[in-house]
């Protein structure tokens, strides 16, 4: 154990666990393709958590028989909400500083999650993609972890205080025992529904607390378990001894699974459901054998001084290293090279460590520790208010400045509502399913008194396209049967690829099979598919076409499908802010990029009977780049689908693609 004044008693194998932690969290989001699991770290800390706060209040309870409320949450509000409150008011300044109104405003919000340690359900109300870049992330979504954290120091003394409560009440129980089971109870509950939630809603589990509980718990009963059964200075000492002479191959097959965790896992790992299992069980066995004395233990790197610091700072390591990381390239104004990497990184420890020696240690040691518990706590949630005024009124600055930019620079639509232009309701389908639902709906558009029979059938990416569509479907006096499913591409179900999209995408096309296979054929089905799911793949155009033969197989006159459109860079509200006039120019992205990921769904039908291929790639991009804004439109209204307005531009393309029998 650390004799060190700066370490105040805490264990040198711990902190280089946590010095493991953070390392491999801190490459992870600079450099992601040289450490693929480095996401493993954020549970290696809740492992850490679950060991050392359970055993300060196992402790606490065998000492005093109860447990101190104020006294613990007092502690972890000096221990965490000094740094963590200046690192959220310095980011907010930067982002409102450094980046666009638009910009501030998408995150703004986020900044209050962070505050009020309720990131990672803000997260999950955006459903997020953590693990990709898909334009959300902000200076503050690291919080989330650190959220779920602050939420079980709220909760967990509550369930202890429960369980002891039992115990007097039923004085035949044992309160070690009791509290072992309900740990128990609480990790097989909490990784059944993580498992479960995994399979279901895959973003959502990610940041779920509920899915994360039993992480916490592991560490936990590891700490019950091994704890003394008394607070005697004899079984304490037994017990410290029998630590020393614990094996020290616990310690390397801890090890050994994290960094299998660690170096083998990737964005496509289902996470966390039961892998997360490999780096929780590795931590476990980590904390449970690292106290050894064996030769087998190496005493000499866990102590060793650079190790230590960085386990030191690790909080604010933490806090500090996404801030810089995200905001660097607005700063810079251009994407960070290999160089600006490794100055963030410096840039992150010395953040980190200024943070720790001149706000972490002086709040938490200092003469601050020694006012009342309930000052304290008043203390900290007067500095929570005292940010949430911060962040409203820069929010509402940045929302002035947004609207005097939307109103200087005259866009169709407007900057501040890219759902808006083009018949904005005639957007709003009553029938599409979600990514999630497990439902089938039709519903009728077009003209009903129409004779030509035409089906839009599709995901999001059909629905872009339906205001055009819709006017052609009148001005040709077609009756259309609408059916839609979010995030769903068109493929055989007894073909549906591994991994595509969420589960019940194979059902909704079972379904939908089943319908056409029982409906009047029609004389035109109409489809398009998202890239950002289908993803190039060539088993998906495999699966693609056999759905296609099938249709066409079974007496529907014509297919169409619509190449997917390119597209741009998640970033280009604010670039278009920063640029305005010269915005064209300025946030193209090459062509190559925005037909990255390519749609090999046309393709794999082209030259089938009864196929054709509508591609208006011409029409968003020249030989060399691809424009979020032409003229006075706006091609996009988010980084995947196009806005009513521009679909509505596009209107006489698609209109001159319509074979002419269904002009009639």
């Amino acid at each position: 154990m650390s004799k060190s004044g700066q370490n105040h008693g805490v264990r040198a194998d711990i902190q280089a666990l946590r010095a493991l932690a953070i390392a491999s969290v801190l490459i992870f989001h600079v450099w992601p393709q040289q450490l693929t699991g480095g996401f493993v770290g954020v549970d290696i800390f809740f492992v850490i958590s679950g060991y050392l706060i359970t055993g300060q209040l196992w402790r606490q309870e065998q000492r005093t028989g109860k447990v101190d409320f104020t006294d613990f949450w007092s502690r972890r509000a000096r221990r965490l909400l000094p740094a963590s409150l200046l690192a959220i008011a310095l980011t907010t300044l930067a982002t409102f500083w450094f980046t666009t109104p638009s910009w501030f405003l998408k995150v703004a919000n986020e900044g209050l999650g962070a505050t009020f340690y309720a990131q990672n359900w803000v997260l999950i109300g955006k459903v997020t993609n953590y693990l990709t870049d898909d334009g959300t992330k902000s200076p503050f979504q690291h919080f989330w972890s650190l959220s779920v954290e602050e939420q079980y120091y709220i909760f967990w003394p509550i369930v202890l205080w429960l369980a002891l409560y039992a115990v007097r009440k039923l004085p035949r129980l044992n309160n070690r025992k009791l509290l072992l089971t309900v740990l128990s109870v609480i990790l097989v509950g909490s990784l059944t529904y993580s498992i479960w939630l995994t399979y279901v809603l895959p973003q959502n589990a990610y940041f779920n607390t509920f899915t994360r509980a039993w992480e916490f718990a592991a560490g936990a009963l590891l700490a019950v378990s091994m704890s003394p059964k008394s607070g005697a200075g004899t079984d304490a000492a037994a017990a410290q001894t029998a630590e020393s002479k614990r094996s020290g191959l616990w310690f390397w097959a801890g090890v050994a699974l994290m960094a299998y965790a660690i170096f083998t896992f990737t964005e496509k790992t289902p996470f966390p459901s039961w892998y997360a299992g490999i780096p929780v069980l590795g931590a476990v066995l980590a904390l449970h054998g690292g106290q050894s004395q064996s030769r087998l233990i190496p005493h000499w790197w866990l102590s060793f001084k650079p190790v230590q610091f960085i386990g030191d700072i690790s909080y604010s390591l933490y806090l500090w290293h996404w801030p810089v990381l995200i905001l660097a390239p607005w700063v810079l104004r251009h994407a960070t090279t290999l160089n600006d990497e490794l100055v963030i990184v410096a840039l992150s420890v010395l953040l980190g460590w200024l943070s720790k020696r001149f706000i972490e240690d002086p709040v938490r040691f200092g003469p601050l520790s020694r006012l009342p518990n309930a000052r304290q706590l008043m203390s900290a949630g007067l500095a929570m208010l005292l940010l949430l005024g911060l962040s409203s009124g820069l929010s509402n600055a940045a929302d002035a400045q947004f609207k005097s930019i939307t109103r200087s620079f005259k866009l169709d639509p407007p900057l501040n509502n890219l759902t808006n232009g083009g018949a904005q309701a005639r957007e709003k389908w009553d029938c599409k399913v979600s990514r999630e639902g497990l439902g089938f709906n039709t519903c009728q558009k077009g003209d009903p008194t129409g004779k030509l029979r035409v089906a839009f059938i599709g995901d999001s990416h059909t629905r872009q396209w339906f205001v055009p569509l819709d006017d052609l479907a009148f001005k040709y006096h077609w009756n259309v049967t609408a059916i839609s499913k979010s995030a769903c591409t068109l493929v055989d179900p007894a073909l549906f690829p591994a991994n595509m999209t969420h589960f019940s995408c194979m059902g909704w096309n079972e379904q939908l099979l089943s319908y056409l296979n029982q409906t009047q054929p029609f004389d035109l089905i109409i489809n398009s598919n998202s890239t950002l799911v289908t993803d190039g793949r060539a088993d998906v155009a495999a699966a693609y076409k056999s759905m296609v033969e099938k249709l066409t197989a079974n007496g529907h006159t014509k297919f169409l499908v619509i190449h997917d459109s390119p597209k741009p860079d998640p970033n280009f509200v604010p670039c278009i802010e920063m640029w305005m006039q010269h915005a064209s120019v300025k946030c193209a992205v090459s062509r190559a990029t925005g037909l990255t990921p390519p749609d090999a769904l046309p393709d794999a039908v082209q030259g089938l009977p009864h196929v054709g291929v509508i591609n208006l790639t011409q029409s968003f991009c020249n030989l060399k780049t691809c424009s979020p804004v032409q003229g006075n439109l706006v091609v996009y209204r988010d980084n995947s689908h196009i806005t009513s307005s521009w679909a509505k531009h596009l209107e006489p393309q698609l209109d001159a693609s319509i074979p002419a029998e269904f002009k009639k």
